[in-house]
């Protein structure tokens, strides 16, 4: 719940985003990387199943949309 009420807070700040945009949002930059996107990956993709985020696809890469 933490780390996806983070997410929230992050896309509301920067608005639509890919995984990498929001995980650098989401983490200090020492945890930056692979575990980090996978994480934040994970909780979007969690976030979209519950209806409570949005994902589309721009130039093949997913971008997210979180509902305030």
């Amino acid at each position: 719940d933490e780390r996806m009420q983070l997410l929230a807070r992050a896309s509301e700040a920067i608005g639509p985003a890919t995984v990498q945009q929001l995980s650098h949002e989401i983490f200090p930059r020492k945890h930056w990387g692979v575990m980090a996107e996978s994480e934040t990956f994970a909780h979007l993709e969690h976030m979209v199943l519950e209806g409570e985020a949005e994902r589309w696809t721009e130039h093949g890469t997913y971008v997210y949309r979180i509902a305030s």
